[in-house]
């Protein structure tokens, strides 16, 4: 046997003979009731992949290092209180969002963190071990949605980190060792903090292809931005900014969203963006007349804007199939604009 399925029952507990079986490769006990992992865990020798998650588990197992070829261990929606410094040992992904977690322990001198992969979010994280950079083979961490102020130096050395989230915490600044990992970063999340400026040295980060920074309090964007052209998706809505310019000559850029600041102007240097597909401009103070030169743009929203009038030749972007001008002073539509063949939206 190497699948059982018995997600969605009313299990209470796991028999220890289940781990006996040898070719057993994947198992699912989701949405059931089970209180504690067995001590026989290690002795499943083959089993990749186990997903325990919506139970009642209150604590990892203590030998669960000893789980070798698992590659994914999920024990997410549990409520479980303490990360066992044992589980940096694993080899693969480990998910422990939404549980009742305050913290991280430190990993030791002599131990091998071999984890790749971490999901610690939706938990009540406040601080961060100073020791973090001993899981040397991590890349990629999630540690959004928890009560995060401080960053360690040490983070830095994390020089196999390609993605990173830490949305929705209570960060104030980018720290430098969030910057040291600028060569490896492919996706940076930090939105819904309260910082106020821009990564140090964005130009350098040349790998990036998404950064997310919306709902925080930036007022600027720097020139420096303009001269990284790897960047693919920018999310910079809800924050105070007010000109945008050195992001349209990024010249990359698919995803473009700028809802929900004080722009009040679209920049003509918008056209440099010839590869924009989406653009999420609602609630500014913009004229749209830049737009009509973005040829391979399939999505545009400006709602709530103050929009009177809309260019004669915005019909002609021909891939749009949604298109949002609701709460706007339009008082007149163009024959032209019905020339836009997807979703229409007033």
């Amino acid at each position: 046997m190497q699948k059982i399925d018995a997600k969605y029952n009313q299990l209470g507990a796991i028999p220890g003979t289940l781990f006996r079986l040898k070719e057993l490769r994947q198992v699912d006990l989701s949405s059931n009731l089970i209180k504690k992992i067995p001590p026989t865990l290690p002795k499943a020798t083959g089993l990749l992949d186990f997903d325990l998650r919506e139970n009642k588990i209150r604590a990892l197992p203590a030998a669960i290092n000893k789980a070798k070829s698992i590659l994914r261990f999920d024990v997410s929606n549990n409520i479980i209180k303490t990360f066992r410094k044992q589980a940096y040992e694993l080899t693969g992904s480990l998910d422990i969002s939404r549980n009742r977690l305050n913290g991280l322990p430190p990993i030791g001198a002599k131990q091998k963190a071999t984890l790749k992969k971490l999901d610690a979010s939706y938990n009540t994280i406040s601080k961060l071990p100073q020791t973090i950079d001993r899981v040397s083979f991590l890349r990629r961490l999630d540690l959004s949605n928890n009560n995060i102020t401080h960053v360690p130096e040490s983070f830095g050395n994390l020089r196999y980190l390609n993605y990173l989230d830490m949305s929705n915490n209570d960060i104030e600044e980018i720290p430098n060792s969030i910057c040291q990992l600028k060569y490896n970063l492919v996706e940076l999340y930090l939105s819904n903090n309260k910082i106020s400026k821009f990564p140090k040295d964005i130009d350098e980060y040349k790998k990036l292809r998404v950064l997310d920074l919306s709902a925080n309090q930036l007022v600027k964007i720097p020139r420096k931005f303009a001269m990284n052209q790897s960047i693919k998706h920018v999310n910079l809505s809800k924050n105070q900014l007010e000109d945008i310019s050195p992001v349209t000559d990024s010249l990359l850029i698919h995803f473009l969203d700028i809802s929900e600041n004080c722009i009040p102007e679209i920049p003509e240097t918008i056209k440099n963006l010839v590869y924009l597909e989406t653009l999420l401009a609602s609630h500014n103070q913009i004229s749209p007349d830049e737009l009509q030169q973005l040829s391979r743009l399939n999505k545009l929203n400006i709602a709530h804007n103050q929009i009177e009038a809309l260019p004669e030749n915005l019909g002609h972007l021909q891939l749009i199939n949604y298109l949002d001008i609701s709460n706007n002073p339009i008082t007149r539509l163009s024959e032209n604009i019905f020339n836009v063949g997807g979703l229409f939206l007033v």
